[in-house]
């Protein structure tokens, strides 16, 4: 790392980063801040900043609080389980909504 600096002009700095690391908006991830901005986004447009945004933050708070207790695929796993979010048959991925498979 330090011959990695001298390499570096006085005006660059070195900024270490990890392959695993989630994108950051200040302390949040961003999958978490995104309703928010998404939420100020349309309710400019459309007048309605008052009804979109408490529905941005409840969906931040909810976010939160789902990746703090469950693994990180949780809701696209519990979402693909009950046939909301179907995949298309392969052989090693079978139709979720097939119970029984035979060979």
């Amino acid at each position: 790392m330090e011959e990695r600096q001298q390499q570096l002009r006085s005006d660059q700095h070195y900024l270490p980063m990890r392959v695993n690391e989630p994108l950051m908006v200040i302390f949040w991830d961003l999958d978490e801040v995104r309703p928010i901005v998404l939420s100020f986004a349309l309710g400019v447009p459309f007048d309605a900043i008052n009804y979109f945004v408490p529905v941005g933050l409840a969906y931040f708070y909810v976010a939160r609080k789902i990746k703090a207790k469950y693994a990180k695929g949780i809701l696209s796993h519990m979402s693909w389980w009950h046939g909301f979010l179907p995949m298309k048959s392969t052989r090693s991925m079978p139709d979720p909504l097939i119970r029984e498979l035979f060979r």
